[in-house]
């Protein structure tokens, strides 16, 4: 496994700001690890790579012309399916919700993307991860997560 998938956010975000490593980089390697390990542990729904990836291009850029970054610039998240992410399907673990494609960010997406000046380059979102049904926990619409432990 790649180290980086194993550093803190905290961590990722200083050796992005040093430029230690890129944002890229980082985005990178989260991206394997998920496809190596999602088969076995079914997290994640979808992946937002082109979009995560433009936006770790554009915080390694900022970072190379000295513009102060947020405090996670470059750290790639999941957001659970249950929160609204604009292009990206909301549904909520229920597979007849697969066509609802959100028009816009809920507001915690949207103030991670356009908050002040200290949050122009935000993280970078890389995937959206499963949720059981309704978040009720009934069933879930790709089967459940499991722990890599759980094999």
């Amino acid at each position: 496994m790649n180290e980086l998938c194993s550093t803190s956010a905290t961590e990722l975000a200083g050796l992005i700001r040093t430029r230690k490593v890129s944002s890229v980089e980082v985005v990178d390697a989260h991206l394997e690890r998920i496809a190596e390990q999602n088969p076995t542990v079914n997290a994640v729904t979808a992946t937002l790579a082109d979009s995560a990836r433009s936006a770790a291009a554009a915080v390694d850029r900022a970072v190379a012309v000295g513009e102060a970054v947020g405090p996670l610039a470059g750290v790639p998240f999941s957001i659970k399916e249950n929160i609204d992410v604009a292009g990206s399907a909301t549904t909520w673990g229920v597979a007849a919700f697969a066509g609802q494609i959100a028009a816009v960010d809920a507001p915690i997406v949207a103030r991670m993307r356009e908050r002040g000046p200290e949050w122009q380059r935000a993280p970078a979102r890389l995937v959206r991860s499963l949720e059981a049904e309704l978040a009720l926990r009934l069933r879930d619409l790709t089967g459940p997560a499991r722990s890599t432990d759980q094999r």
